[in-house]
């Protein structure tokens, strides 16, 4: 569009001179004249003076002007952002909220981390490229709870597995604003909660705990937890239809109570070599579940056949009925329990 215009002005400043030098009587063949300056008439200096200024006048606008202009436009920013970028945001943004307190009290060693996983929750979407590849695409949303972040946050990598099947992860701006909101949000219906009580998260007992997931259980009485383990990697999922935002509660109490049973019983979260290498800390409730109430069903194994029909090992799937209610039972068991020392 800038060449097309520029390139219109420039004619027009040819159709001009051309006409003028028409009406003052002159051709092509008096132009050298005229510049060179063999006559002396005054006209002939004022035309000269009028055509050096243009010229110079011209050249200032096309080169200099428009030079400086660009020089002073800001860079277009990137609709993509990297993971540690987006993760160290979202941190900033909600510095002194409970997602961060959450995020503190989970892993103070690898508080981004927390947030890299709390970006990609299953809802949000991520981009990344599949390698050999190096186009940036969309990252399927059925990853969420199969990968782990590896790499400075930039790769993802399945946990049954030894190599990223993501790199370069990002996300969109608009998605990252989105998000942090919502991690807001979540963050005020929290503090409204506990409120109530007069307690903050971070020193939440069991007891309120198990009163935060009863709550839920009319809302989630038909959502279960979903779980797959073996060949094709790891998969945990909330299924079913909540009503509201009980999902989103659910998983913002279920963050707080794995972080206060890893506080609260090291011991016992040792003896589970599963549930203590879980990163994400909504995972971790929901192995806790299945590792220490052990309310996860077990259903029949499966067998994964590759391209060529041949066996390529086992598939395990199981079901957590009634999550939010189970929850509540856990935590009053819990609370029955003395709190181990370090």
């Amino acid at each position: 569009m800038r060449i097309f215009i520029l390139a219109f002005f420039g004619k027009l400043c040819a159709a001009l001179f051309i006409a003028l030098c028409i009406a003052l009587g002159f051709g092509p063949t008096d132009w050298a004249v005229l510049v060179l300056g063999t006559e002396e008439p005054l006209w002939v200096w004022a035309l000269r003076f009028v055509l050096i200024v243009g010229a110079g006048a011209l050249f200032w606008f096309v080169f200099i002007s428009r030079t400086k202009t660009s020089s002073n436009e800001p860079e277009p920013e990137n609709e993509y952002i990297g993971m540690k970028e987006a993760a160290t945001i979202a941190y900033e943004e909600t510095r002194g909220t409970k997602a961060a307190e959450i995020a503190e009290s989970v892993n103070r060693d690898d508080v981004l981390g927390y947030y890299a996983h709390a970006l990609f929750n299953g809802t949000t979407t991520l981009y990344g490229t599949h390698p050999p590849s190096q186009k940036l695409e969309e990252i399927p949303n059925e990853e969420y709870g199969r990968c782990r972040f590896e790499d400075d946050y930039s790769s993802l990598r399945r946990h049954s597995e030894q190599r990223n099947i993501y790199e370069n992860v990002q996300i969109k701006r608009s998605d990252l604003e989105r998000r942090i909101q919502e991690l807001k949000d979540t963050s005020d219906a929290v503090s409204n909660d506990t409120s109530e009580t007069g307690v903050r998260s971070s020193s939440l007992t069991w007891f309120d705990l198990e009163g935060r997931f009863k709550e839920l259980e009319e809302a989630m009485r038909f959502t279960r937890i979903d779980g797959q383990t073996g060949a094709a990697g790891e998969d945990w999922r909330l299924a079913g239809i909540p009503e509201g935002d009980a999902s989103r509660r659910f998983m913002a109490i279920a963050a707080m109570a794995s972080a206060k049973l890893f506080e609260d019983f090291p011991g016992g979260v040792n003896t589970h070599p599963e549930l203590r290498a879980e990163q994400d800390p909504v995972i971790r409730w929901y192995k806790a579940l299945q590792f220490i109430a052990g309310r996860y069903e077990q259903h029949r194994p499966a067998q994964q056949i590759d391209d060529d029909g041949i066996p390529a090992g086992t598939i395990f799937t199981g079901t957590i009925e009634r999550p939010a209610e189970v929850s509540a039972t856990l935590c009053l068991e819990l609370a029955s329990r003395p709190k181990e020392t370090p």
